[in-house]
């Protein structure tokens, strides 16, 4: 599942999504399964939503968890812990991953779940 995962940050970064027509998060999110725990908010899946060939193996709240775990690798000034296979070789990685990175930000527990930190400043 980490590989699919990485997978799916090198196409974020890379503008690979083109090559899935003019699809984004939030049209993904229809074609994938919607959450049963709504531990987050909508508009946190929508916006951490994969592709349709990584969300059928993930349930949403495991997309969300693996978004909030990357974002203090991959979302910073120093990418030394980020294993996305492209953030050394491709010199538009970080202004790419810059709109993703915004949109986990929105994410924190919703009101009635609040047994994941609030925060994705950290490991």
């Amino acid at each position: 599942m980490q590989k699919l995962f990485l997978l799916f940050l090198a196409a974020i970064a890379t503008g690979a999504e083109a090559s899935w027509g003019e699809k984004s998060n939030e049209d993904w999110y229809k074609d994938c399964p919607q959450s049963e725990t709504n531990k987050y908010s909508e508009e946190c899946y929508k916006a951490t939503c994969p592709p349709p060939f990584v969300c059928d193996k993930m349930t949403p709240d495991e997309w969300v968890e693996k978004a909030l775990e990357s974002y203090p690798r991959c979302c910073g000034d120093d990418l030394t812990e980020c294993k996305c296979p492209v953030k050394d070789v491709w010199p538009p990685f970080k202004a790419k991953i810059g709109d993703y990175c915004a949109k986990v930000e929105i994410c924190e527990p919703s009101a009635t779940d609040k047994s994941v930190p609030s925060s994705t400043s950290g490991d």
